[in-house]
């Protein structure tokens, strides 16, 4: 990762321990001003391909050592030590969405990604008997042995938190595949910066070996036709949009498998409880950080918070969260980086309305917005972003079931000791995930996420069977 001058980045490719640095092409990055000057994929796309007989030595890893060297990796990925992520944060700032100290928070968070008690979370659910050699398993008609396999791996990561590149390098080598990530328009530089740092502790390691990343611009039909092919990817986790994950599915043949984490929609929801008591206080600081995680860049972060009360304590309860959201006490926010016109618009044509209470937004600092009435949720609401919530009150929490379905990802519920009343409830509505409000960003590591268990579906399950 060099940068010609103060408009050019010129970013290697990262090919299984080696960097590719011919061919340039230039792209733009998504948010800022910069270009990026990398290989261009309709000329290389070859380099990118690993033959299915190459994955022996990863594969014949034991993930007891495979985890050794990833927290090599992860003492290696000091920010205050390693130059990679240094630079990374100066780049990021400008192709990122986020402001400088999220991104820094985001770095210092990498070396907990790569511990002991974090990795061996992360590839629990499959097994390291299943990784490491065949279980066998009695049947009704002999015997069977069961083995879970390392396949080929296209990652698609989001570039809306810089966590997600870290994790499809963790998951692609936990899982003994050849991973290959394509790094996102507005993230390009923190995947690279840790296979760069991976490269620095052994180019020659297995994991290094059956790690690459490269950049090129999505949806260019021209490199993905050559990729998205069965005979050289065999399985594809992506995470995106509606559309991006609608045009990789154009192009997936038999025999590939696509795990889709889609984008999700979250919400908080604070019971009767709360407000039977004078001090809401602490409700007001966990609704606010859940909001505010990652300025709500992220699948996690609450868009709608649904107060069971009446709609005089929900105002001053929406102003007890609006001067929380914009202090300087939460964890991984700050104020936007930017405040999108279109939602500045629709709080203006709000805000006078009887219908609603808006607290804040003139300055792009975020927003509360409280609806009057009961299960009045703003006709908007799929489309706050920039630290900008929708109180809804309601009489019943049953009242908002109906609100929840399959794109719910996280529901924060407060106090902690009504969750267990309403947890099925929300499941079955459609729910995936149930947290203590405030903790929608702890805890994810090594947990299902959108209902599933990620390196499970990573790997290949095989099975060879004996019959008496």
């Amino acid at each position: 990762m060099y940068q010609n001058n103060d408009a050019v980045i010129t970013l290697p490719w990262l090919v299984r321990g080696k960097e590719i640095l011919e061919d340039m092409v230039e792209y733009p990055v998504r948010y800022g001003k910069r270009t990026i000057l990398t290989p261009d994929a309709k000329l290389l796309w070859s380099e990118l391909v690993c033959a299915s007989n190459n994955l022996r030595d990863i594969h014949e890893l034991p993930v007891s050592e495979i985890i050794n060297f990833l927290v090599k990796v992860g003492h290696a990925l000091n920010i205050d030590t390693n130059k990679y992520l240094q630079r990374a944060i100066d780049l990021s700032i400008d192709a990122s969405n986020l402001t400088e100290p999220i991104i820094k928070s985001s770095y210092y968070m990498l070396q907990e990604m790569f511990s002991i008690p974090s990795l061996t979370g992360m590839i629990r659910p499959v097994g390291y008997e299943y990784m490491d050699g065949w279980v066998k398993k009695t049947t009704p008609f002999g015997e069977a042995s069961i083995k879970a396999v390392g396949v080929r791996t296209l990652h698609i990561p989001a570039g809306n938190v810089p966590a997600i590149s870290a994790l499809s390098i963790i998951n692609g080598a936990l899982t003994k595949g050849d991973t290959l990530i394509k790094l996102p328009s507005n993230d390009p530089v923190t995947g690279w910066a840790i296979l760069r740092t991976m490269m620095d502790v052994d180019p020659n390691h297995p994991v290094t070996k059956h790690m690459s990343v490269a950049y090129w611009k999505g949806g260019d039909t021209v490199v993905e036709k050559e990729l998205i092919n069965p005979t050289r990817i065999e399985k594809i986790v992506a995470w995106g949009g509606h559309a991006s994950i609608a045009h990789i599915k154009s192009l997936i043949g038999t025999g590939i498998d696509l795990v889709t984490l889609d984008p999700k929609f979250s919400i908080s929801v604070i019971t009767k409880e709360t407000f039977m008591q004078d001090n809401w206080n602490r409700a007001a600081i966990c609704a606010a950080q859940d909001v505010g995680y990652f300025n709500q860049d992220a699948c996690l972060s609450s868009k709608v918070i649904y107060v069971e009360t009446d709609p005089e304590k929900a105002i001053a309860f929406g102003k007890m969260v609006y001067d929380y959201l914009v202090s300087d006490s939460l964890e991984l926010s700050s104020k936007p980086k930017s405040y999108p016109l279109a939602l500045k618009q629709e709080l203006d044509a709000i805000r006078y309305l009887d219908e609603f209470e808006v607290y804040g937004g003139d300055q792009g600092e975020g927003a509360v917005i409280v609806s009057k009435e009961y299960l009045s949720k703003v006709d908007f609401a799929n489309r706050l972003c920039s630290k900008t919530v929708n109180i809804v009150p309601i009489e019943s929490i049953s009242d908002m079931l109906p609100e929840i379905n399959v794109t719910t990802q996280t529901i924060g519920i407060y106090p902690e000791s009504v969750k267990m009343n309403y947890r099925d409830d929300f499941i079955r509505a459609g729910a995936q995930r149930i947290v203590t409000l405030g903790g929608a960003a702890k805890g994810m590591i090594g947990m299902p996420q959108d209902g599933l268990e990620l390196a499970r579906r990573m790997v290949k399950w095989v099975v060879d069977e004996s019959c008496t």
